[in-house]
């Protein structure tokens, strides 16, 4: 039976608290977080069966411990545990930045290897963390010359019980992938809502008839400001790298447009559209999108006939269509076998 300490329960440590609380092999998770009421709240809802209001021997005698705090209190969280941690504990924190952070503790004469899901939400705090939050989602882990092949596969272990992929890359390309498809996307969509704030009039005519392609957008700058500003001066190497070469773009097209070149503005967008088409291809064959009335009740409908049929839905997500009348649904299973059978049964009941 597995014991686990979480060193952070905001959104993404209480996630993995959500989702571990539930499996049968493990039988202890114990949590440390500034904000004791969210440890209350998570021990009187069983999302963690006991909580600390200090790091101490309370994370003795533990099989895992996940740190996630923002990435420049991590290496102090981390040697905050080293007179506590036995042995054969594996120690991994979550940040999304690690070259800084990998290299200073694997200094330490700990089990330690760094991890990053491939995850998250705009919104923050335990109030919304989500069991299934990690379901599907690659869970990088960092290779590094020092890295034990054991700490290797009992992380991956941990990972497969939070239904995560494990995905194994070397330390020093981590910060430089995270900053171009994660790290400078936030920055990108923070500077567009500024300038929407900017250019907003005296009749809020921007907030009312922000939409569809902008909400979407621009849906990321909802997050919590103290970790972007701590991920952008960790991490400031390779963000700088990737700002330099998306102003490049932004140089190109406006040069395009401003020349009237009208072939290189429909190849700049055509490459782009390519690129985007075939990210995540993977997925798209696990994946049913369907049509669903903004109706009460529709959407229970369509979860109860796969139930029936025992097919694991392995996430969702719903968007609301520009009538409001409608909404597109998308179904993520676990392989293409259960994609095309759910797919039958929805059509047999006339829901696609």
């Amino acid at each position: 039976m597995l014991k686990i300490g979480i060193i952070g329960l905001g959104l993404m440590g209480g996630s993995i608290a959500k989702c571990l609380s539930k499996k049968e092999n493990v039988a202890k998770i114990i949590a440390y977080d500034k904000n004791i009421e969210d440890l209350k709240t998570a021990k009187s809802e069983n999302i963690i069966t006991d909580y600390a209001t200090k790091i101490d021997e309370s994370f003795s005698n533990l099989d895992y411990i996940f740190v996630c705090v923002p990435v420049s209190y991590t290496v102090n969280s981390v040697k905050e545990l080293l007179p506590y941690v036995s042995k054969d504990c594996l120690i991994t924190d979550i940040g999304s930045t690690k070259k800084n952070i990998v290299t200073e503790l694997e200094k330490l004469n700990i089990n330690y290897i760094g991890s990053h899901p491939m995850v998250g939400k705009e919104k923050s705090g335990l109030t919304y963390a989500d069991s299934h939050l990690y379901d599907n989602a690659y869970f990088l882990i960092t290779k590094t010359s020092n890295t034990k092949i054991k700490n290797i596969e009992k992380i991956k272990e941990i990972i497969l019980l939070l239904n995560a992929k494990p995905y194994v890359i070397p330390l020093e390309r981590h910060d430089a992938i995270v900053a171009t498809i994660s790290h400078v996307p936030h920055i990108i969509a923070s500077a567009l809502v500024n300038m929407a704030s900017n250019l907003e009039d005296e009749n809020n005519n921007l907030r009312t008839l922000s939409a569809g392609g902008f909400k979407d957008i621009t849906r990321i700058a909802s997050s919590g400001p103290q970790m972007w500003q701590n991920i952008c001066l960790e991490n400031s190497e390779e963000i700088l790298k990737t700002l330099q070469a998306f102003k490049s773009n932004l140089t190109e097209i406006e040069q395009n447009i401003l020349n009237k070149n009208s072939d290189d503005i429909y190849t700049f967008l055509e490459s782009a559209k390519l690129f985007r088409d075939s990210i995540d291809t993977m997925k798209k064959d696990n994946e049913i999108v369907m049509k669903i009335q903004n109706t009460p009740g529709e959407l229970q409908r369509v979860i109860s006939i796969l139930t029936e049929s025992n097919l694991n839905i392995r996430n969702l997500s719903i968007q609301d269509d520009i009538d409001e009348k409608h909404g597109t649904l998308k179904l993520y299973f676990d392989n293409i076998d259960k994609k095309d059978l759910a797919y039958l049964v929805l059509k047999k009941e006339n829901m696609i």
